[in-house]
């Protein structure tokens, strides 16, 4: 890999004394390195390039051709709807497991960085950078016709719809005596919270960032924060505001983690272990990534309350792979929003439509769908979506709502669930959940 040429000097980042030892992770030069047993990962980050534009590109998802077309904006259409996505000089690929790095740069020796994005069980994805996007387009076509080459596609950014807005609260100084919350009050009367807390489960958060200094989140334990605005580890004592944003992902934080003293929010697993992962936008590699350090940090259920414009093939087997081989093969939980757009959810339509995740939509007080909540066979189950304070990125408070508060519930849940019982695996936990929200 072009990454381990010159001196190496490494500087360990993870703290020492877990019970059970994360991956290390080792930065070189502009690499993150994540050392697990039997698993080396290597995510370098590449500078921005300048490159001449190709009138059109198509390549594969889900077995189905998709075209796109230069616009006068600098991105592509996709021919056939109004979706549009900036493309990279790189490429995602996917081979069987047995493929090198070394395989794939004799198949593209004009590549200039090779790494691995996810290894899988039987399948691995690399992803490829190249200096210019024509040479991009040129070696997606080449890749293409190799039958050594399950899937390749170029790197390419959309849009990222976060699940649920957020209002602004007046008294942004302090919280509001405590009247417990409907998804609180449920899960006490089904002797579930607050129990232990979520001790000893990891819960791994997707989002734009994280305000760590809230006085709510002063107890917080962060075994991993990784920002990818930044392209580093964020030091958990920092005192800023840490991510592209922090806006959602703070009042996510709050739901699940807010210290238990008797005021809003009060936190549905304060005990738990946090992994953050702060990311706004939406390269697939930075995906696939994300959930890698997920799955690398050994995560029980992971949160996503948002979805983009379009599932992606690379997206969808990551999520598979949580879903049966995680937890030792008892399956990560890993949780998306249905979002609030009032549509129905079609198959490959976005992240909501992805059969083995936990596809939370937005309901009231008594269990009914809300009406901006998107809909569909896809959806798993329906938690409390209306209005409910929580945490902000000013260190206040303001009020959550949308599908992103009922995905951030039942993520808290099924902590709680893997908490009392650890031998849980998904089915079994998807059993509880429904019986926990009649």
């Amino acid at each position: 890999m072009h990454c381990f040429a010159g001196r190496i000097s490494f500087t360990k980042l993870i703290q020492p004394g877990e019970k059970e030892p994360l991956p290390r992770l080792l930065f070189y030069n502009d690499c993150l390195i994540m050392n697990a047993p039997n698993i080396l990962l290597l995510v370098c980050f590449f500078p921005i390039m300048v490159w001449a534009k190709a009138d059109s590109i198509s390549f594969t998802n889900f077995s189905v051709t998709t075209e796109f077309q230069l616009q006068e904006s600098g991105l592509y259409k996709h021919i056939g709807s109004s979706l549009e996505v900036q493309f990279s000089p790189r490429l995602v690929v996917k081979t069987v497991l047995a493929t090198s790095a070394a395989d794939m740069s004799a198949l593209v020796p004009e590549a200039i960085a090779i790494t691995d994005l996810f290894l899988l069980t039987k399948t691995r994805y690399f992803l490829i950078a190249f200096a210019r996007q024509d040479q991009a387009f040129a070696a997606l076509k080449k890749l293409q016709t190799l039958p050594s080459v399950l899937l390749v596609q170029p790197d390419l950014q959309q849009k990222r719809t976060a699940a649920g807005p957020a209002v602004t609260f007046s008294a942004n100084s302090s919280a509001s005596a405590m009247e417990l919350p409907v998804y609180l009050h449920r899960a006490q009367q089904k002797s579930l919270w607050p129990g232990n807390g979520g001790a000893g489960v990891r819960v791994a958060v997707i989002d734009d960032g994280f305000m760590l200094q809230h006085p709510e989140l002063a107890h917080l334990h962060t075994s991993i924060y990784y920002d990818f605005a930044a392209r580093q580890l964020i030091p958990t004592n920092s005192a800023k505001k840490t991510g592209a944003s922090a806006k959602h992902g703070t009042k996510v934080l709050g739901i699940l983690f807010g210290e238990h003293n008797q005021h809003e929010p009060e936190g549905l697993v304060p005990n738990a272990t946090f992994v953050g992962i702060s990311q706004l936008d939406t390269w697939t590699s930075n995906t696939l990534q994300g959930f890698y350090i997920a799955y690398l940090a050994k995560a029980d259920v992971i949160n996503c309350s948002w979805h983009s414009e379009w599932l992606m093939e690379p997206v969808q087997d990551v999520v598979d792979e949580l879903s049966r081989y995680g937890r030792e093969g008892k399956g990560t939980a890993v949780v998306f929003a249905a979002g609030n757009q009032h549509k129905l959810i079609t198959p490959g339509m976005h992240e909501a439509s992805i059969a083995s995740a936990m596809v939370v939509g937005a309901s009231n007080a008594n269990g009914d769908p809300l009406a901006f909540s998107n809909y569909g066979t896809s959806i798993d189950i329906w938690a409390y979506g209306q209005k409910t304070l929580s945490t902000d990125e000013n260190g206040g408070y303001s009020y959550f709502l949308g599908s992103s508060l009922s995905s951030v519930i039942v993520s808290g849940y099924i902590a709680l669930l893997i908490s009392a019982d650890q031998s849980l695996n998904l089915t079994q936990i998807q059993h509880k959940l429904t019986q926990l929200v009649e």
